[in-house]
């Protein structure tokens, strides 16, 4: 059986708005699957929160999602594992 895989979106806080959480739910929604998400949201290089989305709500991270996620603004670092 292979490992699920996990995926780590690293969010600055000083230019994530509102605004971009509803953006980030609405490709969420648009991307289930089976990949576990951590979204750490920093600032000045520093975590301050931590959120850990697993299965049921994982999210199937394909090149179009990838691409999607970057241009958000506040979003400066994703990785797969």
């Amino acid at each position: 059986m292979k490992e699920p895989k996990h995926f780590q979106i690293e969010v600055n806080i000083d230019k994530f708005r509102h605004s971009h959480v509803l953006e980030l739910k609405e490709l969420f929604d648009t991307s289930r699957g089976s990949t576990e998400v951590k979204i750490d949201f920093n600032r000045n290089s520093q975590t301050l929160a931590s959120l850990q989305i697993k299965d049921p709500w994982g999210l199937d991270v394909n090149k179009k999602f990838q691409d999607k996620l970057k241009k958000l603004p506040g979003v400066e670092g994703t990785l797969l594992q």
